[in-house]
């Protein structure tokens, strides 16, 4: 909350202007009113209008996307329950600041229900395996909560909500556990990276979508990717563009050395060495795969993924 002290005597004078206040009680008494159209309070305490202090008071400005920290983290037991750090962020309607001062745990075990260490499914939903879910700081009947759900749009809100911000996802394994991650800002990183081609891609010279476990479903994020191209009997070169759905149809070398990754060897059936890449998937948590030549296999695993968390919304 924001604050500025004035003399009485620039309300009088109209070095504030008196049109701009809803002023009606000037003098001994505490007065509160608001500047008109927006939130700010006009507050005095002074010994008469002429001379007494004036506070004016602002809350904190509501700025589009804004988030600071809320951090999440696997809580204990951490295969069922999530903590959420402090933190602070502008709500989707941009209406409010939704702010939490203190660590707030929430557990995929049951349906929501109030308060820090309860359980915090949406409406209806029941933790499902193999599952992405949204993470959102939530207004629930005035207090600060959180609550999972699989819709981006908090569309399984809990009765009462009257805020929400989605801040990150998270991921239920095969066991319906919440797979082990740790986030630094934006950055989201698994602790054990997921192979999303254990058989390995049979690479194509079309482009070939390839739809991931590693990252959120919903929201574009920067995805974080190790790959590595084995080729086949026969074969001693492959070079491969890996890029957005975004970008519409890409071509190898189009133009000259338009690639990602490229492999000669000598020995067919080598492994090229390992690179790390990043690129921006679509909502339905896809990139696209195109090679110069068909045959070499890729091989690619997800470490982690980047989720500006609204801030372009």
């Amino acid at each position: 909350m924001a604050q500025t002290m004035v003399r009485g005597s620039q309300v009088l004078d109209h070095t504030i202007q008196r049109v701009d206040l809803d002023v009606t009680t000037v003098g001994n008494a505490v007065i509160t009113k608001l500047i008109q159209g927006s939130n700010i309070t006009l507050s005095s305490t002074g010994a008469d209008a002429g001379t007494g202090d004036v506070t004016i008071s602002a809350p904190a400005p509501l700025l589009r996307g804004y988030i600071a920290n809320f951090t999440l983290s696997n809580g204990t037991p951490a295969a069922t329950m999530l903590s959420v750090g402090s933190g602070m962020a502008t709500d989707n309607a941009m209406a409010i600041n939704i702010v939490n001062n203190a660590i707030f745990n929430k557990s995929i075990s049951g349906s929501w229900i109030a308060g820090s260490g309860n359980n915090g499914m949406g409406f209806s939903l029941t933790a499902a395996a193999n599952t992405w879910y949204h993470v959102f700081a939530i207004i629930n009947a005035g207090n600060f909560d959180v609550y999972f759900d699989n819709s981006v749009t908090a569309a399984n809100a809990p009765s009462g909500t009257t805020a929400f911000r989605r801040i990150g996802s998270i991921r239920l394994n095969a066991s319906i556990q919440i797979t082990p991650f740790t986030q630094f800002g934006d950055e989201f990183l698994w602790l054990t990276v997921i192979s999303e081609t254990p058989s390995g891609l049979n690479l194509s010279t079309t482009n070939t979508t390839l739809t991931l476990t590693g990252v959120p479903l919903g929201v574009k994020v920067w995805g974080l990717f190790e790959s590595y191209i084995a080729t086949l009997s026969g074969q001693s070169a492959a070079n491969v563009v890996i890029s957005a759905p975004d970008q519409g149809t890409q071509t190898v070398d189009t133009p000259f050395l338009h690639r990602t990754q490229s492999i000669y060897t000598p020995t067919p059936g080598t492994n090229a060495f390992t690179v790390p890449i990043k690129v921006r998937t679509n909502s339905s948590a896809q990139l696209q795969v195109v090679a110069s030549s068909s045959g070499a296999q890729l091989y690619f695993t997800t470490y982690g993924w980047i989720d500006d968390r609204g801030k372009n919304n």
